[in-house]
């Protein structure tokens, strides 16, 4: 049987509702670490209480400064499920990013100049495990040329990925139940992409389940290469 996730959404109880009543298995709940405080477990807490779903804690990390930036990753690593980086501000911060080990995920890294991912970068996600994230809101709230570059973008990224065989997911990025996608609606959106519908679904099932064990060994995890058996 095929699970579902979509793994960039935002703490909102709409939205998790929405996805619930879509059938998806999961998703990944993202604060911003500039806001997060004390406070933040509890408030995810209460979301995981209102779901059947599997919900996983995301700290969002979107900072130009490439100090601060590795800074709060470190600070919040251990805090959380999943560290997300916002890509696409420049090269050298996509760059800077894809140095840092402790990031997860790595969100639309592509901007107005080009995909944001090269020979080398691609190098670097898969030597630490860094899994790009192709935010759907890009190609859905857009239109005209700015949407034409960002899918030329997204199909560069794709190639890149062929090549060098780093993970991608696609996410919805939902703000609110307005934005939420069922699964079925996601794959019919790769369509824009060329994206067979059985590569699509990887995008949106199994290649989220490999993150999903990623979290499970690092939680598990007592040194590099030991685990604790249950």
């Amino acid at each position: 049987m095929t699970f579902f996730y979509d793994f960039n959404v935002k703490p909102d109880i709409d939205v998790i509702k929405t996805l619930d009543k879509f059938n998806f298995k999961g998703a990944c709940v993202f604060y911003n670490a500039k806001e997060v405080d004390e406070n933040t477990p509890g408030e995810f807490e209460k979301l995981q209480n209102l779901t059947s779903m599997d919900l996983y804690y995301g700290i969002y990390v979107d900072e130009e400064n490439p100090q601060i930036l590795r800074n709060q990753v470190l600070k919040n690593y251990r805090k959380c499920d999943i560290i997300m980086v916002a890509g696409g501000k420049s090269a050298k911060l996509n760059h800077y990013t894809c140095k840092i080990p402790e990031v997860d995920m790595i969100d639309h890294p592509y901007d107005l100049r080009g995909n944001g991912i090269n020979h080398i970068l691609s190098r670097m996600l898969v030597e630490n495990n860094i899994t790009v994230n192709i935010n759907l809101m890009d190609i859905i709230k857009n239109r005209g040329t700015y949407r034409t570059r960002i899918l030329s973008h997204l199909h560069n990224i794709l190639k890149m990925r062929d090549k060098f065989g780093f993970r991608v997911v696609f996410s919805t990025g939902a703000e609110d139940f307005f934005d939420v996608r069922s699964p079925e609606a996601m794959q019919s959106l790769g369509r824009l992409l060329d994206i067979q519908q059985d590569e699509m679904t990887k995008f949106i099932s199994n290649n989220v389940e490999n993150v999903i064990e990623n979290i499970n060994k690092r939680q598990n995890g007592v040194i590099e290469g030991i685990r604790i058996l249950k």
